[in-house]
């Protein structure tokens, strides 16, 4: 089992080595030991990673570049040395041509590094498979229920319940742990698998760490058309979120409720 973070994370690579892979959710109620490592004022989403991996002994963990707080992470990890593979993926801001080089360039070397680490040859047809059986299926909006939308960074999963706990039901969820809907694979992109997945990753629904973010709010504003209210999530001291809030609030004339948390 590997764990990773970040919706930008290339998982069909990795399950292509027949590996599993599992999104980090913490459910810490304290950070004991993240706070013997960490300054309290760090991102606390980060602090509920680090308390998660030293607490369960990952042996395995992918982060990437997405923020300084997870880089942070990375480093202490790494300097805890407890982990068989960590890999701090390099994930550009910009989602133009250069970018997509740069990030086809970086999947290349995670290659590289887990052949390295398994003594097992990467294969495009694994990965192939499981790019072509993953279907994104609509999420039906009929119904009597509140159609709930949710922006903003990482939502934990017990707000989600919680929404739906209240009859509301989440047609949309635009956050960090929301669905990741890749376009249909190209049969041309068979020959060039690795720069057509670089390339379908970074241009999928951005995140505000991105440069180019107008694909955000137009994706936001047209999914409003369908929806009675959003939720908006964002972690503690995560700046970024809060410039997010302050621009829906404009744009949006549907409900828009903020709701901040350390996780």
């Amino acid at each position: 089992m590997i764990g990773y973070v970040c919706k930008y994370t290339p998982i069909a690579i990795i399950e292509s080595f027949g590996e599993k892979t599992c999104r980090l959710e913490p459910t810490t109620s304290n950070f004991d030991q993240a706070h013997t490592y960490t300054h309290p004022n760090i991102c606390s989403y980060a602090k509920a990673v680090l308390e998660q991996c030293l607490n369960e002994n990952f042996n395995q963990l992918i982060l990437t570049t997405c923020c300084d707080s997870i880089k942070r992470i990375a480093d202490l990890l790494a300097a805890q040395n407890n982990l068989k593979f960590l890999y701090l993926l390099d994930l550009p801001r910009k989602r133009n041509a250069a970018g997509e080089q740069k990030f086809t360039q970086e999947l290349i070397k995670l290659i590289q590094a887990y052949e390295k680490f398994t003594q097992t040859k990467f294969s495009p047809a694994n990965m192939l498979k499981i790019l072509t059986t993953k279907e994104n299926k609509p999420i039906s909006t009929a119904g009597d229920k509140l159609k709930i939308g949710v922006t903003g960074a990482r939502c934990p999963q017990s707000i989600i319940e919680l929404i739906e706990e209240f009859d509301g039901k989440i047609i949309h969820n635009l956050t960090c742990t929301g669905e990741l809907n890749l376009p249909n694979l190209n049969p041309k992109a068979e020959k060039n698998l690795i720069s057509w997945y670089a390339r379908s990753l970074l241009n999928t629904y951005p995140c505000m760490r991105m440069e180019d973010i107008d694909d955000r709010y137009q994706t936001i504003v047209e999914s409003s058309k369908q929806l009675d209210g959003i939720i908006h999530h964002s972690v503690k001291f995560c700046d970024f979120y809060s410039f997010d809030y302050a621009y829906l609030k404009q744009k949006l004339d549907i409900p828009l409720l903020k709701i901040e948390t350390d996780y």
